[in-house]
C-alpha cells in the first residue's frame, strides 16, 4: 500500500531542474499514505517522472522498493495497493530471478512476460498502477476491478500528472486549480464527487476495471477490462450448493488476505459481514485475531455491545473505543484534510476514529464492506420495490398517509409522509434516485441540477439496483470513504468481499436464491456463530448527525455558514441558511441535507482554491 504521483511534461517547454522539486513536493502530499520510504525515477530525456511513498506490507526489506525496473529494463512501475495471487503468479512467470517477495517485483516480470493486458487480467487484488514502457515511451496507468484503490490524472499546457490524490496536483505550480462546480453540485446530492469527474475541472478519475494509455503526453481512448455479468448464471445451483460454495470461495478469499508480513486484525460490527470475515480469519488463525470495534455513547447508534459478545464467542483479541464529544471536537473540524474532495458520508466520522485506533495495533485491516451491495443487504433495495408494487394503490389513499403514521408508528406510512413525491415518480428510476440522493434538495441550488445518472430499470430491479451500487455508491462513496480514513493514518485495510471472482460467483447466483435479505451469507455465518448473537435488524455505520450539529459541533458549523457559504455559487444562500437555522432550532430535522453543504464548506476553508 502507498501513494503514486508522477508527471510528463514537454522537456523543451519546462525547465527539468525544477522537476525533481516537483516531484518532491507531490510526494510530500501523500506522506500519510506512504509515511515508511519514498523513492523516485525520473527520465529526463522524456521529461517523465514518477515518484512513490511506501507503506510496506509485503517484503519490507529494501528490495520491495518502489518504482520497480522490470527485468528486461523495459517497464518502469508504481503500484498502490496488494496483488494478492502474486506468489502463484511467480508459478507461470518462467526463467526470472526473484530478488525479493514483493508483488511489485512479480508484477514487472509479469508486464515483461505477458504485457499489461495479460498481466492485469491475471492479477487478483487491489491497485493502482502507473507503468512506464521506455521501448514505445507510453504511459499506462491502471485501476483494479471493484475500484477499491484510487487513481487520478490531470492536464495542463505543455504535460499531464498523475497521483492516488487529488491533493497532489495542487502541488503542481501549472496546474489549474478551478473548482468543477458541476461536480460540487452532484456532491451536495449524492454524498462525494463521482467518478470520472473530480472536485477539478482539470481532473479526471480513472474508471474502476479500466486502463488508459498516454501517448506523446496525450490521452488514449480508455479499455475497460472487466465488467460484471449482465445476466445470471443458467448452470443449475441449489440453495445449499450455493452456501457449501459461498464458504468455500470466501474463505479462500480471506486467506490471501491474510498475508503480511506486518500485524494484522480486523473490524468487527456484530454484523453479518464483518461478523463472517473475522469468523473466517479466526478459523484460518492458530493465534487469537485481532478485532477492532467503535462506539457510541448513544445507546440508540451503538452497536459495540453487538461486536463485544461475537469477538467473545471466537476468542478474538477484541479493542473497542466510544466516541464522545471531545472526539468530535478533535475530529471533526480535520475531516476536509483527510478527505481530498468534499465528501460527506457522515459515517466518515466513526471510520476515521476506528482507523486511527486501530492503526496502534496492526498495519493491516480486513473489512466486510460489500456483502449488502452483492446479497440485498440495504434497506432501500426494498423500500424501492415495496414502492414500485404499491404506488398504485398508495396514490389513492396518499391523502391519508400523514394521518397513517401518526396513528400506526409505521415506519412506511412515516416514509412517505416524509417523501410523499416518491408517489408521483413517472418512472422507478426517479423513485430509487430519491432514495439514494438524501442530500441537498433540488430547490437550494440557484440553477436547475443536472439530470439524473441513474437508469431506469427493467426486469430484475433489485439487481440492477445492486449493478448500480457496485459501480457507483461502491467506487464513489464507501471505498472513498475507507481508502482516505484508512491510509490518512498508514492503515491497509483489504475488503475479501470485494475479491473480483467472488463478486463474479455473487452475481451469478439468480436472485431465487435469495428468499431474504442476505440469505447465503447468514446460512454461512450461522455454521461459525450461533444465531442468536447476531440476528438481529440492521442499523449501518450511522452516526447521531442531527443532534451533533444542534450540540457540539453547532459552532463549528456556523462559523462556516458564516464565513465560506457566499463562496458557493451554486447554491441559493438565504435559502440554505434558513434551512440551517431551522434545523439547529430543533424545530424540525435536515442533517443529511446540511452535512454535505457543511463539507463542502470545511473543504473550501482548508483548501482556499483562490481561483474558483
Amino acid at each position: 500500500m502507498c501513494g503514486i504521483v508522477g508527471f510528463w511534461i514537454d522537456p523543451d517547454r519546462f525547465d527539468l531542474q525544477e522537476s525533481p522539486l516537483w516531484l518532491d513536493s507531490m510526494m510530500g502530499s501523500l506522506a500519510h499514505r506512504g509515511p515508511d520510504d519514498q523513492a523516485q525515477w525520473i527520465d529526463p530525456r522524456a521529461g517523465l517522472a514518477m515518484g512513490f511513498r511506501r507503506l510496506s506490507i509485503l517484503d519490507p526489506s529494501p528490495r520491495g522498493r518502489q518504482p520497480r525496473v522490470s527485468p528486461s529494463e523495459d517497464w518502469v512501475l508504481t503500484l498502490n495497493g496488494e496483488i494478492y495471487n502474486h506468489l502463484e503468479l511467480r508459478q507461470d512467470l518462467d526463467g526470472t530471478r526473484w530478488e525479493g517477495t514483493s508483488d511489485s517485483e512479480t508484477l514487472a516480470a509479469a508486464f515483461d512476460q505477458w504485457g499489461v493486458e495479460g498481466a492485469i487480467r491475471r492479477a487478483r487484488g487491489m491497485f493502482s498502477v502507473a507503468a512506464w514502457q521506455t521501448s514505445t515511451r507510453s504511459l499506462t496507468l491502471i485501476r483494479d476491478r471493484i475500484g477499491v484503490k484510487p487513481l487520478l490524472w490531470a492536464e495542463f499546457p505543455g504535460g499531464m500528472a498523475w497521483a492516488s490524490e487529488v491533493r497532489a496536483f495542487e502541488r503542481l505550480p501549472v496546474f489549474d486549480r478551478r473548482v468543477d462546480w458541476d461536480a460540487a453540485r452532484q456532491m451536495l446530492r449524492r454524498f462525494s464527487v463521482p467518478a470520472p469527474k473530480s472536485i477539478y475541472a482539470d481532473a479526471r478519475k480513472l474508471m474502476p476495471g479500466s486502463w488508459i494509455e498516454f501517448k506523446n503526453r496525450l490521452p488514449q481512448p480508455a479499455t475497460r477490462y472487466w465488467s460484471l455479468p449482465s445476466e445470471p448464471s443458467d448452470r443449475a445451483i441449489n440453495f445449499d450448493e450455493a452456501v457449501e460454495q459461498a464458504e468455500i470461495r470466501l474463505r479462500e478469499s480471506v486467506r490471501l488476505r491474510m498475508l503480511s508480513d506486518v500485524p494484522l486484525g480486523a473490524f468487527l460490527s456484530g454484523g453479518i459481514d464483518s461478523s463472517l470475515v473475522v469468523a473466517l480469519m479466526q478459523s484460518l488463525s492458530a493465534t487469537p485475531v485481532r478485532t477492532f470495534t467503535i462506539g457510541f455513547e448513544n445507546p440508540e447508534f451503538d452497536e459495540a455491545p453487538f461486536a463485544r459478545r461475537i469477538a467473545r464467542y471466537l476468542g478474538t483479541e477484541h479493542q473497542e473505543w466510544i466516541l464522545g464529544p471531545q472526539d468530535l471536537f478533535e475530529q471533526v473540524p480535520r475531516l476536509a484534510q483527510v478527505y481530498d474532495e468534499p465528501f460527506a458520508d457522515s459515517s466518515q466520522i466513526p471510520t476515521w476514529a476506528l482507523c486511527q485506533r486501530a492503526r496502534s495495533s496492526a498495519t493491516v485491516a480486513l473489512s466486510g464492506d460489500g456483502g449488502d451491495e452483492l446479497f440485498g443487504g440495504y434497506d432501500r433495495y426494498h423500500w424501492a420495490q415495496f414502492l414500485w408494487r404499491a404506488r398504485g394503490p398508495l396514490r389513492i389513499v396518499r391523502g391519508c398517509i400523514p394521518a397513517l403514521a401518526k396513528l400506526t408508528s409505521s415506519s412506511a406510512f412515516s416514509f412517505l409522509a416524509k417523501y410523499p413525491d416518491l408517489l408521483n415518480a413517472p418512472h422507478f428510476a426517479a423513485l430509487y434516485d430519491r432514495l439514494m440522493s438524501p442530500g441537498l434538495p433540488a430547490r437550494y441550488f440557484r440553477s436547475p441540477e443536472s439530470p439524473s445518472s441513474i437508469s431506469e430499470f427493467e426486469g430484475d430491479r433489485l439487481r440492477q439496483m445492486q449493478l448500480d451500487d457496485l459501480e457507483d455508491y461502491l467506487p464513489n462513496d464507501l471505498l472513498v470513504k475507507v481508502d482516505r480514513a484508512s491510509m490518512s493514518c498508514g492503515l491497509e485495510v483489504r475488503e475479501p468481499v470485494l475479491d473480483h471472482l467472488w463478486v463474479e460467483w455473487a452475481f451469478s447466483l439468480p436472485s431465487s436464491l435469495q428468499p431474504e435479505p442476505k440469505a447465503i451469507l447468514r446460512a454461512v455465518l450461522a455454521r461459525h456463530v450461533p444465531v442468536e448473537l447476531w440476528s438481529r435488524p440492521k442499523k449501518g455505520f450511522a452516526v447521531p448527525l442531527a443532534d451533533w450539529l444542534r450540540g457540539p459541533l453547532r459552532d463549528w458549523g456556523q462559523s462556516l455558514m458564516d464565513g465560506r457559504l457566499q463562496d458557493v455559487p451554486i447554491l441559493d444562500s438565504p435559502e440554505v441558511r434558513r434551512l440551517w437555522e431551522a434545523h439547529v432550532s430543533g424545530k424540525t430535522s435536515f442533517s443529511a441535507a446540511i452535512w454535505p453543504v457543511l463539507m463542502l464548506l470545511a473543504w473550501l476553508e482548508a483548501r482556499d482554491p483562490g481561483r474558483l
